[in-house]
């Protein structure tokens, strides 16, 4: 993932649980998170799948476990 998707992402996120926002631009970032969430999961919903997938999947939420 691109370091300025990456950015954009904190952004949203930073903004919505900022709690000195005001709730008209904390929902606005939570509306564009969920606009992001839907995209994707449409994207994968009919994506094919790859031999080295599974084993990347679960090292990836080994990893995300760790945290």
């Amino acid at each position: 993932m691109s370091e300025e998707i990456r950015e954009r992402l904190r952004w949203l996120i930073s903004h919505m649980n900022d709690k000195y926002m005001d709730g008209f631009n904390q929902f606005g970032a939570k509306k564009e998170l969920y606009e992001i969430k839907w995209m994707v999961d449409e994207a994968l919903k009919d994506a094919p799948t790859f031999t080295i997938e599974k084993e990347w999947l679960e090292k990836r939420i080994d990893t995300m476990t760790l945290l």
